[in-house]
């Protein structure tokens, strides 16, 4: 019975021992719970240290749940203590301007058993680096030449900050394509109208920032203008580079060439006066001429004598498309002529229309064209050969214009032609060898139909009745028909002829034939 007490006193010690020995298992403490880093930049660092009170063991996972905050481990074991390093990322999406805030959440296994997560808060404040510009776009109103303006470029930041820049039209430049900002700088910004067509124009030039050589949100400064390239003054010779726009009064002093894929604008009211020279100035469109006044605002081209000769100036080559209107041409060899020399193809009907010519050889000289072409409200007035020279063309119609010219007012030179004229007015000849409408040569020139309607003053005409030449005169107008002609001869006095008697037409023609033998030797020889 001792034994067995003694016995059961030894095994009641050993577990009141035993229950003495248990340890209480290791517990982890953070140094902080909430860190503020301040101003968050690229070099922004911190660190949250880990410690493990009591024995036993401690390991541990730790993330992120921004991606600027970057972490120097993702996981560990602690003996006493452990160190988490963490540092910013800018280049990011997550990380806006502003007050950010990123969680770490660390998730501790303690013995072997799984620990509810830890969070720490991490917050700070970030500015973005980038460029202020003092204006965010460029307002040049209207302009008549080159100009320029400084845009001031301001950092905004504490980053290194380089910027490209770049602009979307080659007639805007900038003198800087690249550089580094460290406080201010300016941009110049400079319009060069050399390549810049007139008119209304918008251009865009681009800034974009780099953050420590990361490209950042770019910046587009809008420019606008109006650009006026009307040119006055003095015009000498010269081949059009680039579109022109004339305007004005001009002093013309050379022939002027508009090459083809090129534009003269020629704009209301402008008064053009032509230097007379030896050879005779040419204005020559082998592209586009764009001359439309309006009915208050007359474009002249005339003599810059004052007692002009028939053939101060040659006239308008119009070799090219062509638009005349509300135009007073004076004092030229042929007001237009349409030599087609071969250097440029009308692409359309030359649109022609209340026009004045006086004073000149010929109003509009060896008319050619593949296309239906329309003259209207015309007024030929004091010329001292045609009114109208039709060469090569297949449909022309002539309406409410005012044949003036006591001389020959449409000479036929071509073969095939369909020429209708309506409600016009015509005048007595000087002589009974002025014809209204002739044939120049009704063996060599056939096939011709004329057809005369509503028309006043038909007198004379030649060159039909054989060979297919057909004239037929349809009810004519037994009065002067009103409402024809350019609408401004009044505006303008009778122009005062040098002489030339009728009785020496035939040595005007025959200078007519060998200037046209001299022209068309110079353009097989351009």
């Amino acid at each position: 019975m001792k034994k067995h007490f003694i016995l059961l006193s030894y095994i009641f010690l050993f577990f009141i021992g035993c229950k003495q020995k248990e340890v209480a298992p290791p517990t982890l403490s953070l140094s902080n719970t909430t860190i503020d880093l301040g101003a968050i930049t690229s070099t922004s660092t911190s660190s949250l240290t880990l410690t493990q009170n009591g024995e036993g063991t401690i390991s541990y996972t730790i993330a992120s749940n921004k991606t600027w905050l970057k972490l120097s481990k993702s996981s560990g074991t602690i003996s006493t203590t452990d160190a988490i390093n963490f540092s910013t990322s800018i280049n990011v999406t997550d990380l806006t301007e502003g007050e950010n805030t990123a969680i770490l959440s660390i998730s501790p296994t303690i013995n072997g058993v799984v620990s509810p997560v830890v969070s720490v808060t991490v917050k700070g404040f970030y500015k973005t680096t980038t460029i202020s510009l003092n204006s965010n776009g460029l307002d040049f109103g209207t302009i008549t030449a080159n100009i320029s303006v400084f845009l001031k470029m301001t950092k905004i930041g504490t980053e290194n900050l380089s910027f490209d820049v770049s602009s979307d039209k080659s007639w805007l430049t900038v003198d800087k394509n690249t550089g580094t900002l460290n406080g201010t700088d300016s941009l110049k910004v400079t319009v060069d109208t050399k390549t810049l067509m007139g008119g209304s124009q918008t251009g865009n030039i681009t800034i974009v920032p780099k953050v420590n050589g990361i490209a950042g949100k770019q910046t587009t400064v809008a420019v606008k203008l109006n650009y006026d390239d009307t040119i006055t003054g003095i015009i000498e010779k010269r081949t059009l580079s680039k579109n022109e726009t004339w305007g004005g009064n001009i002093s013309l002093n050379g022939n002027v060439t508009v090459p083809k894929g090129f534009t003269l604008t020629i704009k209301p009211g402008t008064k053009i006066k032509v230097k007379s020279t030896d050879n005779g100035l040419d204005l020559i469109i082998n592209g586009k001429l764009v001359m439309n006044g309006d009915a208050s605002n007359i474009i002249e081209m005339r003599s810059e004598n004052a007692k002009p000769a028939f053939n101060d100036w040659n006239g308008i080559e119009a070799n090219g498309d062509v638009e005349i209107s509300f135009a007073y041409i004076k004092d030229a060899f042929e007001g237009i002529n349409f030599l087609l020399s071969g250097l440029s193809t009308p692409t359309k009907a030359p649109f022609i229309h209340h026009v004045l010519f006086e004073n000149c050889f010929t109003g509009i000289g060896y008319f050619r064209s593949k296309f239906e072409t329309t003259f209207y409200n015309l007024t030929f007035r004091n010329l001292m050969f045609n009114s109208i020279m039709i060469a090569d063309a297949n449909v022309v119609t002539i309406k409410d214009s005012d044949f003036l010219s006591t001389k020959s007012d449409i000479a036929i030179y071509a073969a095939g032609l369909v020429l209708s004229v309506t409600n016009s007015n015509f005048v007595p000849k000087q002589y009974v060898f002025y014809e209204n409408v002739f044939v120049y040569d009704d063996v060599k020139y056939i096939n011709n139909k004329v057809t005369i309607t509503n028309s006043f003053g038909i007198s004379y005409t030649d060159g039909f009745n054989k060979n297919g030449n057909v004239f037929t005169n349809t009810t004519p107008a037994s009065s002067a028909n009103l409402n024809t002609g350019c609408g401004f001869a009044n505006k303008y006095q009778s122009a005062r002829l040098s002489v030339v008697d009728a009785l020496d037409q035939k040595i005007a023609y025959q200078q007519m034939i060998e200037y046209r033998k001299q022209r068309h030797f110079k353009i097989q020889n351009k």
